[in-house]
This record gives C-alpha cells, sequence and structure tokens, in this order.
C-alpha cells in the first residue's frame, strides 16, 4: 500500500513501486511529467482528480509528496494498455514459467485471467514466456560468444 509521505531509496525504485501499485489496484494512469527528480502519474480522465507526485530532494530524500484518490468511473479504466505490458507480466507468470518450461501461451492467458482479471492477447502471453525464458536461461548467442 502506498501512503503519503512514504520515501524509497531512488526514483527508480518509487517509479516502480507506483507504478506497481496503481496497476495492481485495476487502474490506469498517464504519467505527466519523469524526470531524474519528480514522477508525477495522473488519471488518464481528464476530470479525474488523482495525482501521485513523487519528489527528490537532499533534505527527506525520494518522498511521495502529493496523493490523491480517483473520482473517476472504474470503466474509465477497462483493457488498459499498461496492464498488459511485460515488466508488469513477467511477476505474475516467473514461477510458472521456472517449474514449467512447456508451458503454453495459452495456459499464462487462462491464468492471468483467473488469477488477476486481466485479459490479454495470445501474443502478449507468448512475449512473456519468451521474456522470463531469456531471464532464466539467457540468450543463445551469448553461450557461443
Amino acid at each position: 500500500m502506498i501512503a503519503l509521505y512514504d520515501t524509497f531509496a531512488s526514483i527508480v525504485e518509487a517509479r516502480e513501486a507506483i507504478n506497481r501499485h496503481v496497476l495492481d489496484d485495476g487502474e490506469s494512469y498517464r504519467v505527466y511529467k519523469s524526470d531524474v527528480k519528480r514522477h508525477i502519474l495522473v488519471c488518464k480522465d481528464k476530470s479525474c482528480s488523482f495525482i501521485i507526485r513523487v519528489w527528490c530532494t537532499k533534505k527527506t530524500g525520494v518522498t511521495i509528496t502529493q496523493l490523491k484518490p480517483y473520482t473517476c468511473c472504474p470503466t474509465v479504466h477497462y483493457k488498459n494498455k499498461q496492464s498488459s505490458a511485460i515488466w508488469f507480466l513477467k511477476d505474475h507468470h516467473c514461477a510458472s514459467v521456472v517449474s514449467n518450461r512447456d508451458i503454453t501461451p495459452t495456459q499464462i492467458q487462462s491464468d492471468e485471467q483467473l488469477r488477476f482479471s486481466n485479459s490479454i492477447t495470445y501474443k502478449q502471453a507468448h512475449r512473456v514466456k519468451q521474456a522470463l525464458l531469456v531471464e532464466i536461461e539467457g540468450h543463445e548467442a551469448d553461450c557461443f560468444a
């Protein structure tokens, strides 16, 4: 759970934690500004008041300085693009691929739908499997270097 004035070790860690928190709640976001000093997320619905602002200062470190909840309708977040991102899906299916390297993309697809209520395409499930296999085994070409 993300709360106001939470602190992080780095801005990169804060970005990952906040993005994952929003997507785990089944909502979507739009990156308003992001650089080495700040990371600001807003709702993709312009009438919504949602905002999370992370600021990096020497005095307080990397801290959440502003946090307003969503005020928009949940249908705005239906089938959001970020919930199909490989970086988000890899953590969901890492254990499945490690235990069964022959898992099919269809099995990954149905597992994602059942456990997380997130519909992904067959092609995206295949990409997740391939990314996890490369992470586990490495690139085949690197073995011959």
